[in-house]
This record gives structure tokens, C-alpha cells and sequence, in this order.
């Protein structure tokens, strides 16, 4: 649990945030984090993962991008994909498309070929990480539990958030009371008020379309909804 700090103009950032309720322990965390994989084959180690407490939901080859729009994590295949979008790129087109639209999602790059392929090397410049598609479970679980760890943690999560806005110059007050809601929504997961207090102050954002929708997201991440869960134990 974090400490709280006073700030000098009242608003909170999250190195001050203080969860009541626990954090939520190596299960909560994977059955919180929903996972998406686009693949034209069926994933060979979805029904272990799945054993292991992960939350994986096979997608195919996708047709419209908002499919993903529900889901924290994408695996995506960097071949036999993207076909509905008549791209010879296949799998790196959908990879750059969706961290277009999705800039907040965490996105993995697998393949079965060589790392070398230019595919996977354009799909790797836009993906947040990478790996073959042939690892092994326990390299598939490390790889996984990496990403989780960092979407249910409150600080690592903002941060990345915080990155965005940066990247698409938003001025520093602006972000810094935006986190202010979101710390005050952490810390009151429960209430309707905070969490519509964040809303507001995310849907007034001057910024693109993606990145106004991406931080209203937040709102309903699964970072949220695990300390939801653990508030109410």
C-alpha cells in the first residue's frame, strides 16, 4: 500500500495514491487483465495459459479494428493477418493500426518465422514487445505476467498514460490535474462521483480523438475494476 504525500496545490499524482483494500495478489491480477489474440491458427497454448488464471479470447484474423476495443493486451500474428484490410503488410499493418486508434493497449508482436523478416521488424517498431510464437509456456507466462504487472499497478499504469499525453503535447497542468481525477478515482473505486469527476476532466482534453477516448478507457481499465474487487473484500 502507498503512502500518502501532501502536494503543494492540493492535487494528488500517483507516487501519493494510497489503496484501501489490498493489492490484489498474482491470480486477481491475470483473471483482471483481458487478453485478445489475432491469429488465422488457433494459439496452441491458449488452454494452458487459461489454466494458469490468464483470460485469453481467440479473435481470428480480424475484420474491424474495434474487436479489440474491450481487451488490455493484444497478441498479434504478423502473418496470415490483416487480410480484411487488403494489406500486404498482414500483421504489422494491423499492429500499426491498432496503436493508432488504441494508443493506451498493450500490444505483442509473435511470429513463427524468422525474427529477421521485415514483417515482424515493422510490427516490432510499433508493437510494446515481442516474441516467437513457439517459446515456451513459461516464457509466454513470464512474458505475460510482465504486462499485467504494470497494468494493475497504479503507478506503472499512470505513467504510461502520462507518457502519451506528454508525447502529443499536452501541457503539464492539464496532465497533472487529469491525474489528480484519476488518483482520486483509485482511491475511491466505488463511488460514481470520482469516477465521473475523472471522466470529465478526460472528455474535455484538446487532443486527438484516440487519445480523448484512450484516457477515458482508463476509467474502465482493469486496473479499476481490480481494486473495485479488492475494496469491496
Amino acid at each position: 500500500m502507498f503512502r500518502k504525500k501532501p502536494q503543494g496545490d492540493g492535487r494528488k499524482t500517483v507516487e501519493s495514491v494510497a489503496l484501501r483494500g489490498g493489492f490484489p495478489d498474482r491470480v486477481a491480477k491475470r483473471k483482471a487483465v483481458k487478453i485478445a489474440v489475432i491469429d488465422d491458427q488457433h494459439f496452441a497454448l491458449k488452454s494452458a495459459l487459461e489454466r494458469l488464471d490468464f483470460r485469453l479470447t481467440e479473435l481470428g484474423d480480424i475484420e474491424t479494428l474495434d474487436q479489440v476495443s474491450a481487451f488490455d493486451i493484444i497478441l498479434c500474428d504478423i502473418q496470415g493477418v490483416g487480410t480484411k484490410f487488403l494489406s500486404e503488410q498482414q500483421g504489422a499493418f494491423v499492429v500499426k493500426e491498432i496503436r493508432r486508434q488504441y494508443p493506451e493497449k498493450f500490444i505483442v508482436a509473435f511470429t513463427g518465422a524468422n525474427l529477421g523478416n521485415p514483417l515482424f521488424r515493422q510490427a516490432v517498431a510499433f508493437a510494446d514487445s515481442s516474441i516467437r510464437k513457439d517459446s515456451d509456456a513459461n516464457e509466454w507466462v513470464q512474458h505475460l505476467d510482465g504486462i499485467v504487472d504494470i497494468i494493475v499497478d497504479p503507478r506503472t499504469y499512470w505513467r504510461r498514460i502520462r507518457r502519451i499525453l506528454i508525447d502529443a503535447d499536452l501541457d503539464t497542468s492539464t496532465i497533472l490535474d487529469l491525474e489528480d481525477g484519476y488518483v482520486r478515482a483509485l482511491e475511491n473505486p466505488t463511488s460514481r462521483e470520482a469516477i465521473e469527476h475523472y471522466r470529465a476532466k478526460a472528455s474535455s482534453l484538446t487532443v486527438s480523438p484516440e487519445l480523448r477516448a484512450a484516457a477515458l478507457r482508463v476509467s474502465t481499465s482493469a486496473l479499476i475494476e481490480v481494486i473495485k474487487e479488492a475494496f469491496r473484500s
